[in-house]
């Protein structure tokens, strides 16, 4: 499966989501991190950071439509898995 040029959100900007954005960069997927601390591990190696925080829902649904989002995930943050949902 060719996944370049695809679009990944990842809610969370932990370290342990960084082994995350970095495999999916490895398979060519431009990555997004949106969490509301600018200083995430996680949003250092991403392509892109966002200061939306994840439990905003409302926020994270416009910046998948703005940024035209192809997939979304949320690693190791049990937290955040309602508003994953």
């Amino acid at each position: 499966m060719n996944l370049k040029g695809k679009k990944l959100l990842v809610l969370g900007g932990t370290k342990l989501s960084g082994e995350i954005v970095q495999k999916a960069k490895e398979l060519g997927i431009y990555v997004i991190v949106a969490d509301y601390d600018e200083n995430a591990p996680a949003k250092i190696i991403s392509d892109k950071a966002s200061m939306v925080s994840a439990i905003d829902v409302a926020a994270v649904v416009k910046l998948i439509k703005d940024e035209r989002i192809d997939g979304v995930l949320t690693g190791f943050i049990e937290l955040l898995l309602p508003f994953y949902q």
